[in-house]
């Protein structure tokens, strides 16, 4: 029995693949950002509304001193429900702090993980779809 692929299979196929060399470079590319990150905590000073309506989107500012003693006051691109005078952990970059994300090291180490494996066990069965539609359709034929 052999196998053979239509230009339909070959598609599912690429798109599997796809979905498993995303979650190997969204490992790799988390990763690099966990070696570059250090941990701070930071203390919210303003809230910016993201839109004219108070009730839109919030971002925080937030002031923070890095390891090597510099004060850096940045605005979060990321909507948090904070108020002022909060105090949250965040992760900065040790060459750009002004790049941050209000997270952990724990927190990130588990969206790596779950993002990984989602991603790759989704372009596994992908794959096997494509290439199970193909065998599927040559036994009734």
């Amino acid at each position: 029995m052999r196998i053979r692929l239509q230009p339909g299979n070959y598609v599912t196929l690429f798109l599997g693949l796809l979905f498993i060399a995303s979650g190997i470079y969204g490992y790799i590319a988390i990763g690099r950002f966990m070696d570059e990150a250090r941990p701070a905590a930071a203390v919210v000073v303003e809230i910016v509304h993201a839109s004219t309506n108070k009730r839109g989107r919030t971002h925080p500012v937030v002031r923070f001193t890095t390891a090597e003693g510099k004060e850096v006051v940045v605005r979060s691109e990321e909507h948090h429900n904070v108020q002022p005078g909060d105090t949250l952990q965040l992760l900065y970059d040790v060459q750009h702090p002004e790049r941050i994300e209000i997270t952990t090291l724990e927190r990130v180490r588990n969206q790596r993980v779950i993002f990984t494996v989602l991603s790759i066990l989704l372009g596994a069965i992908v794959c096997v779809l494509g290439v199970r539609q193909r065998w599927a359709t040559s036994q009734l034929g």
